[in-house]
């Protein structure tokens, strides 16, 4: 079976950066027309889910503000934020009531697998900020707090990670992981397809 699974043809895809295309080789002149018509029309679709910035994504910004959205959104974040602090592990992602719970579920899920650090930091943060302004703040939030503790790691253990030349490296990798996490806090918060935020991560690796 293709572990690559797009489900829209039975060909397999090579890696080109973070876009996975078909294997045109094994396709008729046909096929590979097809293939690659259909391939476009899902770009365009997925580029102008966010990233064309259209009215529906201001008016989903705008949804998200109302009063009830904001309580409910509170509400259940803090029951799965209660969950996981007692338990000490986040529940499993479809029984969190939060985009925030689940972005616990998922960052827990992909922190072994093949995966950028700039796509990871914007899936999670994208998963995160989905529900409203509280998630979305709360998300950033806790990309910060995560940040400011990882930095005081790394500058510590300095001279033991030759990762890193010097202070002002490790210091410049956390300004941009915090960048990656606004990326995906905001169009986390801006779409309302559910789906949107499997845009940042391989398509094997999508839960």
């Amino acid at each position: 079976m293709n572990k690559n699974n797009y489900n829209r043809t039975p060909y397999n895809y090579e890696q080109n950066d973070n876009y996975y295309e078909p294997d045109y080789s094994k396709m008729s002149i046909r096929e590979e027309l097809e293939t690659r018509y259909n391939e476009l029309q899902k770009q365009k679709e997925k580029n102008n889910s966010f990233w064309s910035l259209t009215t529906n994504n201001y008016t989903n910004a705008l949804k998200k503000m109302s009063i009830d959205n904001i309580f409910n959104d509170a509400q259940n974040i803090g029951y799965d934020l209660t969950t996981y602090f007692i338990t000490g592990k986040p529940n499993k992602y479809e029984e969190n009531k939060s985009s925030v719970g689940r972005a616990l579920s998922e960052s827990d899920r992909i922190k072994n697998l093949n995966i950028s650090d700039i796509n990871k930091h914007r899936y999670v943060s994208c998963i995160g900020a989905q529900d409203g302004i509280v998630s979305a703040g709360t998300t950033f939030a806790g990309g910060l707090l995560k940040e400011g503790n990882d930095l005081k790691n790394k500058i510590i253990n300095a001279e033991n990670n030759p990762h890193y030349k010097n202070k002002v490296g490790i210091i410049l990798d956390s300004l941009k992981d915090i960048g990656n996490n606004g990326i995906g806090t905001i169009s986390g918060y801006m779409s309302n397809d559910p789906d949107f935020c499997d845009y940042y991560i391989k398509p094997y690796t999508r839960k």
